[in-house]
């Protein structure tokens, strides 16, 4: 598959308008779609806790300097700490370069892990539709943003750290919600995530791909926790993720890359067998007692994946933050040595590794006009839409449109002054 990608994703009318053209234009869904061959390079780019406008471009244009390379996806925190906002202020800091972002979700009103289920955003209550007026809004403004955007909602559940995790919404117990053969923490978890992309799929929302993020390392070890419980299910999910860290403060256990990725990704292929799968984030710390631990690490992740050893593995986003705990020795970034940095660059800098992103149909610009078949009242009509109409609601894929039949049910006239003439056919 070959696609041609000019960068910039449009953020109004006043920006450049991109065009993106794949193979793969055959509906109106906007998914981000894996790379051909390799893996798409991306990266957390050590944005601060509550970044602001510009922080995300003017970061990861920092760490693209630094390692000579452009990355095809950006992580973007989203913490419901203040409330259930989309980040479209990061969003657009990433489209501005081209990137699509990842939206990590944390539904947590407290940002302290180890505590137990968060008290006001907790599994059932988001099951339970407490706050679906705040998430059709926020679907809402990811439909808005026109470009793609992929989403883990509530990454690495399988963890004990986070207020979301299956430890803490029934664990092992099945007798007290939905399935009694399944545990109750993974299943509220799934439930969870179907209820989000129900919302979305009820508001239309064409351009989220939505991804399923698991830590490598599951805790508690028990035969309850394990990675297929909470999968919501290939029907709503487009990507597979995982977490793969090594030493995170001094204290740690220092793991091989390929031994925490082994077991996770054979769990994860086993979800299904052609969804792509991401090793969404990855890193370490430095060895102060051993120079040269870390940057052999990342050499070890980064070939074990270019070498073919995990073939559905396609992205890898570096993990690149500074000092996320006091008083540690827990600098994850790519440049916590020469040693380190100088191995990342090498690595990454092999073809293998992709900064464009390949989608699965045009980004749409506001210069855009679509004839398409809509759906209202059980009768089909053929429409002229473009990005911001609020009256195509039934609008989908495009399989018998002509433009001919658009000029029979509008004037030329319309056809002109609605659309200035351009109209785009998606068959």
């Amino acid at each position: 598959m070959k696609s041609l990608v000019k960068k910039n994703w449009l953020l109004g009318a006043s920006a450049v308008a991109a065009l993106l053209v794949t193979s793969v234009a055959s509906g109106a869904e906007l998914k981000v779609l894996p790379p051909s061959t390799g893996a798409y390079h991306g990266v957390f780019a050590n944005i601060p806790e509550f970044p602001v406008a510009g922080d995300v471009k003017r970061l990861t244009t920092s760490f693209e300097t630094l390692v000579g390379k452009e990355v095809a996806l950006t992580i973007v925190g989203d913490e419901w700490i203040n409330g259930i906002k989309f980040p479209s202020h990061l969003v657009n800091d990433a489209k501005t370069q081209g990137k699509v972002p990842v939206v990590h979700i944390r539904p947590w009103s407290v940002k302290t892990k180890f505590l137990g289920e968060d008290q006001k955003y907790s599994l059932q209550k988001i099951i339970d539709g407490r706050f679906d007026n705040e998430l059709r809004v926020y679907a809402r403004a990811v439909k808005a943003s026109l470009g793609p955007v992929m989403i883990s909602f509530a990454p690495e559940a399988n963890g004990e750290w986070y207020p979301w995790s299956g430890s803490f919404a029934g664990a092992g117990v099945t007798t007290s919600y939905g399935d009694r053969t399944i545990a109750d923490g993974p299943e509220r978890y799934r439930d969870a995530y179907r209820h989000l992309i129900n919302i979305f799929r009820s508001e239309r929302v064409e351009n989220a791909t939505w991804v399923f993020h698991v830590s490598s390392a599951s805790a508690p070890v028990a035969a309850w926790n394990n990675l297929s419980a909470y999968y919501p299910g290939n029907d709503y999910i487009d990507w597979l993720a995982v977490s793969v860290y090594s030493a995170q403060v001094a204290s740690d256990y220092w793991y091989d890359f390929t031994e925490g990725l082994d077991a996770p990704y054979a769990e994860l292929a086993l979800l299904s067998p052609d969804k792509p799968i991401a090793v969404l984030e990855f890193g370490t710390i430095e060895d102060l007692q051993s120079p040269f631990r870390k940057s052999d690490w990342m050499t070890a992740a980064l070939t074990s994946v270019k070498g073919g050893l995990y073939p559905r593995v396609k992205a890898m986003a570096y993990w690149h933050e500074q000092a996320w705990l006091p008083f540690e020795n827990n600098d994850m970034r790519v440049s916590s040595s020469q040693e380190a940095l100088n191995s990342y660059k090498t690595e990454i800098a092999d073809d293998f590794f992709v900064s464009e992103p390949v989608l699965s149909s045009p980004i749409p610009t506001d210069n855009d006009c679509v004839c398409g078949w809509i759906t209202s009242n059980a009768v089909r009509y053929c429409a002229i839409w473009k990005p911001g109409d609020t009256t195509v609601r039934e609008q989908r894929r495009f399989s018998e449109c002509s433009l001919a039949v658009c000029q029979q049910l509008f004037s030329p006239d319309t056809v002109q002054n609605y659309c200035g003439g351009r109209v785009k056919m998606f068959q």
